[in-house]
């Protein structure tokens, strides 16, 4: 919801390739409405997945090496008061991003430096002026591989292999009670 957020635990989350993916029912759209921002503050290796500043329903990702941003965006809104499951995949210095299993959007992007983030929210920016995204996420998956367009299209609507190597953090929010988000993977 409005102003909730996860504070995940600090750590090297990414280092090279990965893939960032998960359900959302976005309420309404504003600017910035953050979905991840994992960096050491604004503008410091922040790997960032929000809505656009331009076109605020759309789903934009940026990468930061230290100050240094690059940024993807797609060129349709994420559609209001419904599931949709987002991703973005980096290889190389190629970024992709999807929406239910379909891509938006494809270019260039900075690769993540491997640094410990420690500023690392779900649902909550580093910027002091920027939102919170109105909405509830689920399933939110990291992974230290860019997943193919097979895999993210076979795996939106399931849980995956919890002692799958390549993941890295698996918040399914699926806990009965209380607080705090449990990571799922079989560590």
């Amino acid at each position: 919801g409005v102003e909730n957020y996860v504070d995940v635990p600090d750590g090297v989350w990414f280092n090279g390739n990965f893939t960032v993916e998960f359900k959302a029912f976005l309420r309404r759209y504003t600017t910035y409405a953050t979905f991840l921002d994992f960096g050491n503050g604004a503008s410091a290796d922040n790997v960032l997945v929000a809505l656009d500043q331009v076109n605020p329903g759309n789903l934009k990702l940026w990468t930061y090496i230290g100050a240094g941003a690059s940024s993807l965006g797609a060129h349709t809104p994420v559609p209001l008061n419904q599931w949709v499951h987002l991703a973005a995949t980096v290889q190389g210095s190629t970024a992709t991003l999807y929406q239910d299993g379909v891509i938006v959007a494809r270019g260039p992007v900075n690769t993540p430096a491997a640094v410990v983030r420690t500023n690392t929210f779900l649902g909550r920016p580093n910027w002091p002026q920027d939102t919170y995204a109105d909405a509830l996420m689920d399933d939110v998956r990291i992974w230290g591989t860019a997943r193919t367009s097979e895999q993210i299209r076979q795996f939106m609507n399931q849980p995956v292999n919890a002692s799958d190597p390549d993941l890295v953090l698996n918040y399914r929010f699926d806990e009965s009670s209380g607080t705090t988000v449990l990571d799922s993977r079989a560590v």
